[in-house]
């Protein structure tokens, strides 16, 4: 038969212990709560950190190696744009750039830039266990892809004369006075886009040609021939080096006046054109060490119909 149960009379020991038992896990997940949420926050200001580094390395590498000092300065103030100040500049947070002539272990050549971004990310819950902060560092490195050489499995370079415009790969260039926004960084003179004049804002990065006719020849264009074992010797010609307009019709005022000179553009009346052959090297790109001159042709400028030049193949 059921028993009534008095509660009075259990024992004293077990009332209440639900209390601090519930007080305890309390505590727990306040802590562990606390734990996530400062673990969130500073994987995420780490991820914050990263791409700040990220930038600042792509921010100056483009100017790396012959601009050292812009690479710096472009990366120093890409990480600050990004919120992370350097101590040298006022903030509070550490931005070191380097190089390869700032650190040989920092990258593994003179194209690459590092960037490493300390940060100081203030806590939460932690702050109950005395961490009021903890230091980020995150470090990135970037390369500048230079130039790949291009070129054609065939004989021939650009177009073939015998075919017309064939296969219309044109080798020429747009001169010297032209403006670095048609897409040539280093042969353009010209800031902006639409200048022709030789007096237009000039842009730092052009190369002008010099001391041409010598092997310390700078700046142009530089083109590899790769000659196979049995081929038994080469002969190398250029048509239309200076890039004349020779079509038979007289120069008329405001009409073709342009079309004899070199280049095919008036502005260019004393533009010279160089072309300078050297000798089979084990670096064929560079012509800076010791590379034999075989030959020097010169294109100066002109103004008269093709028939007035007898020396001068109209083919090649």
């Amino acid at each position: 038969m059921p028993v009534a149960v008095d509660p009075a009379a259990q024992p004293m020991a077990e009332r209440g212990a639900v209390l601090p038992m519930f007080a305890i896990l309390i505590v727990v997940m306040l802590g562990a709560a606390g734990l996530a949420v400062d673990l969130g926050w500073l994987y995420f200001q780490s991820v914050e950190v990263q791409h700040g580094a990220d930038m600042a390395a792509l921010a100056g590498v483009v100017y790396e190696p012959l601009r050292r000092e812009e690479a710096h300065a472009e990366a120093l103030a890409s990480a600050t744009e990004n919120g992370f100040v350097d101590a040298s500049l006022g903030g509070q947070d550490s931005v070191l750039i380097e190089d390869v002539i700032d650190n040989l272990d920092a990258v593994e050549h003179g194209s690459q830039l590092r960037a490493t971004i300390t940060h100081s990310t203030p806590t939460f819950f932690m702050k109950i266990f005395g961490i009021g902060q903890i230091d980020l560092t995150r470090t990135a490195v970037a390369q500048y892809i230079l130039p790949l050489a291009m070129g054609s499995p065939d004989a021939t370079f650009g177009n073939d004369p015998a075919t017309g415009h064939e296969p219309s790969l044109w080798a020429s260039i747009l001169g010297t006075f032209v403006p670095q926004g048609w897409g040539d960084r280093y042969a353009a003179l010209c800031l902006g886009t639409t200048s022709f004049a030789g007096d237009c804002a000039q842009t730092a990065e052009g190369r002008p040609s010099l001391r041409p006719g010598a092997e310390t020849a700078i700046g142009g264009y530089v083109y590899g021939i790769e000659v196979g074992p049995d081929a038994g010797g080469l002969t190398v010609e250029i048509f239309d080096g200076p890039y004349y307009h020779y079509e038979d019709e007289v120069p008329v005022a405001g009409e073709n006046s342009t079309l004899y000179w070199t280049g095919d553009f008036a502005a260019a009346a004393d533009q010279v054109t160089w072309f300078m052959l050297y000798g089979p090297d084990v670096t064929p790109l560079d012509t800076t060490d010791g590379n034999e001159l075989l030959c020097v042709v010169r294109y100066g400028a002109r103004e008269s119909r093709a028939e007035d030049f007898t020396w001068w193949d109209h083919s090649w």
